[in-house]
């Protein structure tokens, strides 16, 4: 019973994240809206208030334009990110108990491949948590429908990495991969986390070194109009000698490492791996466009947004 329960909610998971994937894609054939919807931080613009709009043309706007626009307008503080990884982490643990409950009740043995996937998981959400809390984003703000998308992605992303494994152990019948697919995963996962850390250390250092704390906040709270390269400096370093954004690049890596923890054969997982590759491919579009805007001549030649010489 247990075991066709979860294979029932196998396609319903994959779904909702497919679903994501196509909406992401097909975003891009609406740049503005998609850029709009999906601000955050250096990309997000104060929404300007139009003057001089007569009471006939304020009627003439459709009511979906309307909308909209107040979509558009909407904002959260960036320091909310610190939201997924606490809802992402109090959840999984909440999956981890439940794991825990299967195999003390012989519901099924849950095997070692799957608790490493749930290590791996609470280790990535747990470390992004204690980051996020020394190196807040005072000051930024996000569009609430990137936000909204953020509470998606980690209230479905654990229980979707999870989902075929137990599923296959409730059925007595789990999956292994071969130990050196597990040992490079697992490497790659480290690599990533260590690399995605760096790099958020190094654009907070950044951030502090311009005084962009509680005090720069509040003065750009006063002043929209800050000229932008003053709150976000060009990025320089070794870290960033060939992408804008490693920090994305780092995360594409992480999560394709569960897709390789399960020796490729986890459709979920790779489900949640395109996920990710399409949210930040369109967000690294953005930065990299804003990079370019403010720095034109700054830029290290042949410079990407994500994956090194290809894009």
């Amino acid at each position: 019973m247990l075991a066709d329960t979860l294979a029932l909610l196998v396609w319903p998971m994959r779904g909702a994240f497919a679903a994501a994937i196509a909406v992401g894609a097909a975003s891009k054939a609406v740049p503005a809206i998609a850029d709009s919807l999906l601000a955050s931080g250096k990309t997000y613009r104060r929404p300007r208030t139009q003057t001089g709009e007569t009471t006939s043309t304020a009627h003439s706007t459709s009511l979906w334009k309307q909308a909209l626009a107040a979509l558009e307008a909407a904002s959260v503080p960036k320091a909310w990110f610190e939201h997924f990884y606490l809802l992402g982490a109090a959840w999984n643990a909440l999956l981890g108990a439940c794991l825990l409950a299967m195999q003390a009740t012989g519901a099924a043995a849950v095997p070692a491949h799957l608790w490493l996937v749930w290590t791996m998981i609470e280790t990535q959400l747990v470390r992004r948590v204690v980051e996020c809390r020394m190196w807040p984003s005072a000051g930024s703000r996000m569009n609430v429908m990137y936000y909204l998308v953020g509470v998606f992605f980690y209230i479905g992303m654990p229980p979707t990495l999870l989902i075929e494994g137990a599923a296959a152990a409730a059925a007595h019948r789990p999956a292994a991969a071969h130990p050196a697919a597990v040992a490079v995963a697992v490497a790659q996962f480290v690599v990533g986390s260590v690399v995605q850390n760096r790099v958020h250390a190094q654009l907070a250092s950044m951030r502090r070194k311009l005084g962009s704390g509680t005090a720069a906040a509040a003065a750009e709270t006063r002043d929209a109009a800050q000229p932008p390269k003053l709150k976000y400096p060009l990025p320089t370093g070794p870290l960033f000698a060939l992408v804008a954004c490693p920090h994305y690049t780092s995360e594409i890596v992480i999560y394709l490492s569960f897709f390789g923890l399960s020796g490729f054969s986890d459709l979920s997982a790779a489900i949640v791996a395109v996920f990710v590759a399409t949210g930040l491919f369109l967000t690294a579009d953005q930065q990299y466009n804003w990079y370019m805007r403010m720095y034109p001549k700054d830029a290290p030649p042949g410079w990407k947004r994500i994956i090194p010489f290809v894009f």
